[in-house]
């Protein structure tokens, strides 16, 4: 009895591993139909072609479920990167032309030069009239009179730039002074007449924001004296910063994904939030300073792309962490996102609390 029991026991284990193992072999096995079509995928010279041959076939949700599933495959891995590439999406945008820094620098002081030199003959023509109509015995003005502002010729001052302050009894000379703030800066003096003053402001001036300011001129006797509002603009200084690699937040890019999301549903774009940061400026916020340019660029492959709006962080003074919006590029390729930003600030101030 005993040497039955035993064959009929093992027979009965045998029968109960087949009915556990056989759904779960079966569950991990590809069924003829998808098993051809991965076959074939060194047959197809690019995604369409892939998706077309998927469309015929007419693959159920299991199927497709089951095609997700195999992709993950080693096996299929060159395939799919190679079809992946494929990918057509939307035309790139063309590059945006970026002024280099230095070219900035230039304009600024090319624009105080000629200026300037508008200024001087400007001022050689009210010479010249004032010494024809003013005889010399009236150039001498009472010591007692206070000067009399009526004009300057511009509303605005740049270090260095010359400014005519127009009025009535500025003689006998004294001094004009610049002020801004908490600083104030002695002109330098080229022309001083009873009617106009032709004067400089100091070139070397630095560290000073643009504001509202004043100008006053001083006769020999400090408490005679006349003064006019005027705007302080810097000497710009600039900078190109970028930032480091941005970050996938909720959707890192995967390949396989990429190309099943193509031939199943046709969607050509990867999407995801991402995040970016500027190492060298802490807290993202720019003191006195300010994005004049700021350009996204992406790189996929070989290929470089120009994302989205260039001015869209302009004008800010705090530097973007992530984006407000998702950012979606083609999907034939992990791409790799980066922002240049130029910045502008007053000279001589730091750009970062660092």
């Amino acid at each position: 009895m005993k040497k039955f029991l035993k064959p009929w026991l093992f027979g009965l284990l045998a029968l109960s591993l087949c009915l556990i193992l056989v759904p779960v072999l079966r569950s991990q096995m590809t069924s003829p139909k998808v098993e051809n079509f991965l076959k074939s995928l060194p047959t197809f010279a690019n995604i369409d072609l892939t998706r077309a041959a998927l469309q015929n076939l007419r693959f159920t949700e299991a199927e497709n479920r089951e095609l997700a599933a195999a992709l993950r495959k080693p096996a299929y891995k060159a395939q799919v990167d190679r079809l992946v590439k494929t990918i057509k999406g939307p035309a790139p945008a063309a590059r945006p032309s970026v002024k280099a820094v230095s070219v900035l620098k230039q304009e600024q002081a090319q624009k105080i030069e000629a200026g300037n030199r508008a200024i001087q003959n400007e001022a050689q023509k009210l010479l010249a009239i004032s010494a024809q109509a003013v005889p010399s015995a009236a150039m001498r003005a009472v010591s007692g009179t206070p000067p009399k502002i009526t004009s300057l010729s511009s509303a605005t001052i740049e270090p260095g730039q010359s400014l005519i302050i127009r009025g009535t009894d500025f003689l006998p000379k004294g001094s004009v002074i610049f002020g801004f703030g908490g600083s104030s800066f002695t002109g330098i003096v080229t022309y001083w007449n009873t009617d106009f003053i032709l004067v400089t402001l100091p070139a070397t001036i630095e560290g000073v924001y643009p504001q509202l300011g004043g100008v006053v001129v001083q006769k020999q006797n400090p408490q005679l004296s006349a003064s006019k509002p005027i705007s302080f603009i810097p000497i710009w200084d600039y900078r190109e910063i970028r930032s480091e690699r941005m970050a996938y937040l909720d959707n890192p890019y995967d390949p396989i994904v990429a190309f099943y999301n193509y031939i199943v549903h046709q969607n050509a774009l990867w999407c995801s939030f991402f995040k970016m940061s500027f190492p060298d400026v802490r807290d993202r916020y720019l003191q006195n300073w300010f994005v004049i340019e700021s350009h996204r660029y992406e790189w996929i492959g070989q290929e470089l792309r120009s994302s989205y709006d260039p001015h869209a962080y302009k004008g800010l003074y705090i530097l973007p962490d992530k984006t407000s919006d998702m950012l979606c590029h083609t999907s034939w390729g992990e791409a790799e996102f980066y922002c240049v930003m130029t910045i502008k600030g007053p000279r001589g101030m730091k750009y970062s609390s660092q």
